[in-house]
């Protein structure tokens, strides 16, 4: 039998943005998870909601089509690279996800 030692509370849960902070990303712009269906469940410093669901929505359709047409297979995610950074989505059946932050080695 294998006996294991007792498990200490551990310390409360920080908030998002303190461990958005405390992982290192400084360069972090925003943040918008949904799920599958296009609720909200988070965002983090995010000026412009309904214009970030528009795009993930049109996204969506992008690839919907492109998949019908070229027989593709499941879309991953779309990548947008720029001098002013870079933006994320990836769009799965059980979540929707928007990330931009400033990449400064583009």
């Amino acid at each position: 039998m294998n006996a294991t030692a007792p498990v200490e509370a551990s310390a409360p849960c920080a908030s998002p943005e303190a461990r958005l902070d405390e992982a290192g990303n400084e360069g972090l712009d925003e943040v918008v998870l949904c799920s599958g269906e296009g609720e909200v469940l988070f965002t983090w410093q995010c000026k412009s909601l309904e214009r970030r669901l528009r795009l993930m929505d049109q996204v969506d359709q992008q690839a919907q089509q492109l998949r019908d047409i070229a027989r593709l297979g499941r879309f991953d995610r779309l990548e947008i690279r720029s001098r002013q950074g870079r933006i994320i989505c990836q769009l799965q059946p059980d979540r929707r996800l928007f990330v931009r932050s400033m990449d400064e080695t583009l």
